[in-house]
């Protein structure tokens, strides 16, 4: 006798069970693999597997963040917190990042709880949303009209962390409003790429609602060049470019700055001399360069330049007392140098 409950769709005749039944041997043309065959159908039919993510968002001091939008990227999926501040969403095992932007009048800022493994049932717990002040400002392409689409970046000046601030676009008028927490940070305000203007920063200390008046982007040029392994004549890819006011020092701001898959760079600035440096990318044993008093008056190409081939060397400084020396300059010149 077979066990296996009927499958007949509504309107159409099922076939006798014992066919299905990989012990019915009477009869032409029945087979035992007709059982497996359906038993492999009703398989393939099931949900693939759904793993869980969990958390709850608060605020600093303990009380839930209602209605905030959890984004979870790498997954195209977002939830928003319950009247508890808790939030379920279910995901194929894998790695996330998790990004929680709580409503703009909550006076919170947004966090990031980056690479959630999610494998079963995953709780990561309370996320706690710290108070968020509204930094705010107005951006001006070179001749006063409103920068459409440009890019804002707050970055921490004490660990160089880029804040997650979304909605950092400036508006039709060129205005933005992102929320951060209280401290100290380079704000950098970016033209939309393939826009020949010069990206700016400015150093801010927030202690509440801030804004930081129109701030008005040079009009710039394409310096471009590019870098090469001179062991191999490779590309020398995902270099580090700087590039320095030649006369006051002044660092540049070259958001996107590293050398491409060809070794190319391609960066803004302002009209003017500089300084440029070619730093390697961690883990590369390539020696970095500088080149002295590149003048700029309109687009620029410095050609092809060779890295050469290097040797790391590390060490441990101590003072006499045995204790670390923190942030010391450490300068290496060749022999024919000293």
């Amino acid at each position: 006798m077979s066990f296996l409950p009927s499958l007949t769709p509504f309107g159409t005749t099922a076939a006798p069970l014992d066919v299905l039944d990989p012990q019915a041997r009477s009869g032409a043309g029945r087979q035992p693999c007709a059982f497996w065959a359906v038993i492999a159908a009703l398989l393939l039919a099931l949900p693939a597997r759904g793993d869980t993510l969990t958390g709850q968002a608060v605020t600093g001091t303990g009380q839930p963040v209602v209605g905030a939008t959890v984004e979870i990227q790498d997954a195209g999926l977002s939830v928003t917190t319950n009247g508890a501040g808790s939030f379920t969403v279910t995901l194929p095992t894998g790695i996330y990042n998790l990004q929680i932007i709580p409503s703009t009048t909550s006076g919170l800022a947004s966090q990031v709880v980056a690479h959630i493994v999610v494998n079963g049932f995953t709780n990561v717990g309370q996320v706690v949303l710290t108070a968020g002040f509204a930094l705010s400002g107005t951006v001006h392409k070179p001749n006063g009209l409103p920068l459409v689409g440009g890019d804002i970046d707050v970055f921490d000046v004490n660990t160089g962390i880029k804040l997650f601030t979304p909605n950092d676009i400036t508006a039709a008028n060129g205005t933005f409003t992102v929320q951060v927490p209280a401290g100290t940070y380079r704000v950098r305000n970016e033209p939309v790429p393939g826009q020949l203007y010069v990206a700016q920063s400015q150093i801010v200390t927030v202690t509440g609602t801030t804004n930081l008046g129109i701030i008005t982007l040079p009009q710039g040029h394409i310096l471009t060049g590019t870098l090469l392994q001179a062991s191999n004549n490779q590309p020398a890819v995902n270099v580090d470019i700087d590039v320095d006011d030649a006369v006051t020092g002044q660092r540049i701001e070259t958001p996107g700055d590293n050398t491409n898959t060809q070794g190319v760079f391609t960066v803004i600035v302002p009209t003017g001399t500089f300084d440029v440096s070619f730093q390697h990318a961690p883990g590369q044993l390539l020696v970095d360069q500088r080149i002295f008093g590149v003048t700029v008056p309109s687009q620029t190409n410095v050609g092809v330049h060779h890295m050469l081939a290097g040797v790391e060397i590390s060490g441990f400084l101590v003072d006499p007392m045995g204790i670390p020396v923190v942030d010391t300059d450490i300068d290496a010149r060749s022999q024919a140098g000293d």
